[in-house]
């Protein structure tokens, strides 16, 4: 009698199999997230690509730089909306935002910039606004302004953005060491307020709100950009370092939307009593005209640099003169790297100004685009130094510690 053979696998015949492909699987899912991450990498390098083709747009149609914050129009109430019959806001508002709109011509985005620069259009409403009461039209998230790598960008509230512009010297950083203690005796360097801060030497983008001014006013020394000084944009006969030299744009995971211009803690606890968790509705909307301020939207200056971009502090590597080591957290990807962990919600503290360098979720370092519209990755084991010198557009005569680094490309490429 034949005997029949029983089909099947043995049990190690299983365990081989699961052995093998739990080694391929091993292999295989690590190659597919660098590749996909390789890929994401690749979108935000063309992401920096667009805004440097902008950046050189604008320069070359106005013959200066944008503005790291800027007025782009008033609407008044009695006009309506010809966008939308359904809104009925109707408060007198400015039309203030970050460098973004400036350059949305060159971003193949003409009809959100004429949202902004055309007065007969409002940016607010109360017909399905999004996060505090901004038209949906006039905030559109837009694939170019935002990493794919950033997990957390703000979409829900309109105008997510990843990229922050060069914003120059950080003067208070003169005035205070370590945990922003005043320094004992204090370092004679350029202070905030003082035109030294806000030369061309130091950064490209500069502030271009002189609201009290134009509204004939006096400027008052707490409460607007009227104590600052009128700030020149900046041309590119100041860039003598070279274009390549020039860092324009970089990523930053902490990067609020382009639209967002105050600190909402401060505003809160300033105004409204008892500090009890208020509604959206108590808060007294920036943009619109202040009763408190003489009609003045509620805008501060010392918030702008911060909220809009990334900056340089009067470090030195080597604590020459009268300036400290570089703290961790201003450093490229140091830290306070979590994205939910915003410039806005903290305060001008030393924490929330940690926010305001390169980050983000690239390993190694981070993507930027110079002047010369070339994007390029910039490792986060650069010195201080290197990074100064890439900030500021002529380093010979910037407010740096030590004014005499030569930038070298193997420095930093």
């Amino acid at each position: 009698m034949r005997r029949r053979l029983k089909s099947g696998f043995t049990l190690i015949e299983i365990i081989v199999s699961i052995t093998v492909v739990s080694i391929l699987l091993g292999l295989l899912i690590p190659a597919v997230q660098s590749s996909r991450e390789s890929g994401r990498r690749t979108q935000c390098q063309n992401n920096l690509r667009q805004l440097g083709l902008a950046y050189t747009g604008y320069v070359a149609t106005f013959k200066v730089a944008p503005r790291y914050v800027a007025e782009y129009g008033w609407w008044a109430p009695g006009s309506g909306d010809p966008t939308d019959s359904l809104n009925t806001f109707n408060t007198r508002h400015a039309k203030i935002a970050h460098w973004a709109p400036s350059l949305f011509p060159y971003l193949d985005q003409q009809p959100v910039y004429e949202l902004w620069t055309d007065d007969r259009i409002p940016v607010l409403t109360d017909n399905q606004p999004l996060w505090w009461k901004y038209s949906s039209k006039a905030v559109p998230n837009i694939e170019s302004l935002m990493c794919p790598s950033n997990p957390d960008l703000m979409v829900d509230k309109g105008a997510a953005n990843s990229y922050a512009s060069n914003n120059g010297f950080y003067a208070p950083s003169c005035r205070y060491d370590g945990e922003y203690i005043p320094r004992d005796p204090p370092v004679p360097c350029p202070l905030a307020g003082t035109p030294s801060v806000y030369a061309p030497a130091n950064g490209v983008f500069t502030v271009g709100l002189q609201i009290e001014k134009r509204m004939g006013l006096p400027s008052h020394p707490f409460l607007n950009l009227g104590s600052y000084p009128e700030q020149k944009q900046f041309t590119e006969a100041s860039m003598r370092d070279g274009h390549g030299h020039t860092l324009i744009f970089t990523e930053n995971n902490q990067q609020l939307p382009w639209h967002f211009l105050v600190n909402l803690n401060w505003e809160i606890e300033r105004y409204l009593p008892g500090g009890s968790e208020p509604e959206w509705s108590q808060v007294q909307h920036p943009l619109t005209e202040n009763p408190r301020r003489r009609g003045v939207p509620q805008i501060h200056s010392d918030h702008l640099q911060v909220f809009s971009g990334i900056v340089w502090h009067y470090y030195d590597d080597k604590a020459f003169g009268d300036a400290t080591l570089p703290r961790p957290q201003h450093m490229i990807n140091g830290p306070y790297l979590d994205t939910l962990e915003r410039k806005s919600w903290m305060g001008l503290t030393d924490d929330e100004v940690g926010h305001c360098k390169p980050s983000s979720h690239h390993v190694g370092g981070v993507n930027i685009v110079c002047a010369d519209g070339q994007v390029r990755f910039l490792r986060d084991t650069i010195s201080y130094r290197v990074f100064q010198a890439l900030m500021t557009p002529d380093g010979k005569r910037s407010d740096v510690p030590f004014n005499e680094f030569s930038l070298r490309d193997e420095d930093w490429q």
